[in-house]
C-alpha cells in the first residue's frame, strides 16, 4: 500500500472511531424538539471549538436554505476547509481540492457537511494527518450536538 493511500486510510479510521468520542465539545445545547439544525446555530457551534474558525455563509445550491463555506485553521500548521448544506433535504458544497469526495450525510438533522481532509498532498507530516482528521470530527460533531445535543450517530 503506497504512503499516501495508507495515510488516507488512517485519517478515514481515526475520523470514523473518533467522533463518538470527541462529538461532545462545544455548548450548543441543540434542539430535541425538532433534532435539525437551524443556520443560526451554526456559528456559535464552531466557535466553541479549539480551533481559529473563518466561516461565511454562501449562496448554495437550490433547495439548501442555509449554504456555508469555512476554515479551521490548528496548531500543527493544518487548515480543514468544509462547507455545510443545511435543507430539506440538505445539498452537498463542493471544497476546493475536494469536491464532494468526503461528503457525510444527516439528512435527518437536515445538514450535510464536507470536507478536504482526503487531500493527500495538503498534509505532510504524520501530526497533520492526526490533526486533521481530529479537528474533521470535531466540527462534524459540533454541528450534531447544535442540532440534537447529542453525539453524532456512527
Amino acid at each position: 500500500m503506497a504512503l499516501s493511500s495508507w495515510l488516507r486510510w488512517l485519517v478515514t479510521i481515526q475520523v470514523i472511531c473518533w467522533v463518538p468520542l470527541i462529538t461532545g465539545f462545544g455548548s450548543a445545547t441543540g434542539n430535541p424538539a425538532t433534532g435539525t439544525l437551524e443556520p443560526a446555530e451554526v456559528r456559535a457551534a464552531l466557535h466553541t471549538l479549539p480551533y481559529e474558525i473563518e466561516l461565511r455563509r454562501i449562496k448554495g445550491p437550490a433547495g439548501n436554505s442555509a449554504s456555508f463555506a469555512g476554515k479551521a485553521h490548528g496548531p500543527h500548521d493544518t487548515t480543514l476547509e468544509f462547507s455545510i448544506g443545511i435543507g430539506d433535504p440538505p445539498h452537498p458544497l463542493a471544497v476546493p481540492g475536494s469536491g464532494t469526495k468526503h461528503v457525510v450525510w444527516y439528512e435527518e438533522m437536515d445538514f450535510v457537511f464536507n470536507d478536504d481532509s482526503d487531500i493527500a498532498s495538503k498534509f505532510e507530516t504524520a501530526a497533520q494527518w492526526q490533526e486533521v482528521a481530529s479537528m474533521a470530527a470535531k466540527v462534524n460533531g459540533s454541528l450534531c450536538r447544535a442540532a440534537t445535543g447529542e453525539p453524532c450517530p456512527i
